[in-house]
């Protein structure tokens, strides 16, 4: 009994940081998904609108909004907090035409304690594309 025990305890020794790699990657896919999500509903909302669209946040873990430049109180979507994963701060501008009022730009995720990346870009038309590693500096 004691040695199936032993054998199990070596396992789960040996099991453990791979689950823990495992649920950090899960977390950055979870967050690259709904923040790629986020972006598209900003772009098309703002050709739908025919207005500038604000899509705002101040590290990815805290979750974002996303407004209408007009009225920056009445949210169109609100992301609740995301554990797991932190990022700089951000704020893009989708004009009527849904392209980036500030050409292009990039958001860098990365799981909260491990050495995982994801580098979002937003071209100047709008468009998001995701490469898992750092944004080139």
């Amino acid at each position: 009994m004691m040695v199936v025990i032993a054998i199990l305890a070596i396992m789960a020794g040996i099991a453990a940081p791979a689950f823990r790699d495992m649920i950090a990657r899960e977390k950055l896919r979870s967050a690259e998904s709904a923040l790629s999500g986020s972006l598209w509903l900003a772009r098309s909302e703002a050709i739908k609108r025919n207005t500038s669209i604000v899509f705002a946040f101040t590290n990815i873990g805290n979750g974002w909004t996303v407004t209408t430049k007009s009225d920056t109180t009445t949210a169109l979507q609100v992301q609740e907090p995301l554990g797991g994963v932190t990022s700089g701060a951000v704020q893009f501008e989708f004009n009527a035409y849904g392209r980036l009022t500030s050409g292009g730009g990039r958001v860098q995720i990365q799981a909260t304690g491990n050495s995982l990346y994801s580098c979002i870009s937003i071209s100047d038309a709008g468009r998001s594309t995701v490469e898992h590693k750092q944004c080139p500096t």
